[in-house]
């Protein structure tokens, strides 16, 4: 009984996949470079502010992943997406924000750069542990 129930499963989600496949649109590039353009706002509740800022981009990324330093690559990336929604916006601002304000803000519009890198750090997998041998 078991693995009837478990083949019914296995058939549902392949029928569940066939039918997303085939109602999902077709990639258009132009779609995406029109939407990657456009300023978003987004509320963040830690600050009870609505920021605005834009999306990264891949020629974006190359400017932002040079730092080897993780903090200075976060307050490039924070930067970047705040500037592209007012051009004003120095890094020295940015560098000058307080740490919880910076983080509630990465937090949240950080998401939509940071959505692929999870993605790609899940798949990779997790190192495994090590464990303590208690023999004597």
């Amino acid at each position: 009984m078991g693995n009837e129930r478990i083949e019914k499963l296995k058939k549902g989600l392949e029928e569940h996949k066939a039918r997303q496949q085939a109602t999902a649109e077709r990639f258009d590039i132009s779609k995406v470079l029109e939407s990657a353009g456009e300023i978003k706002e987004k509320y963040v509740a830690a600050i009870d502010r609505t920021v605005r800022y834009g999306v990264l981009t891949l020629k974006d990324s190359i400017a932002v992943m040079k730092p080897a330093d993780p903090q200075q690559r976060a307050i490039l990336i924070l930067w970047k997406m705040l500037e592209k929604a007012d051009s004003k916006i120095t890094l020295e601002q940015v560098e000058a924000l307080p740490l919880d304000v910076a983080t509630a803000i990465l937090t949240e519009i950080g998401k939509d750069f940071l959505r692929l890198q999870t993605a790609t750090a899940l798949k990779a997998g997790l190192n495994k542990t090590a464990t303590r041998s208690y023999a004597a």
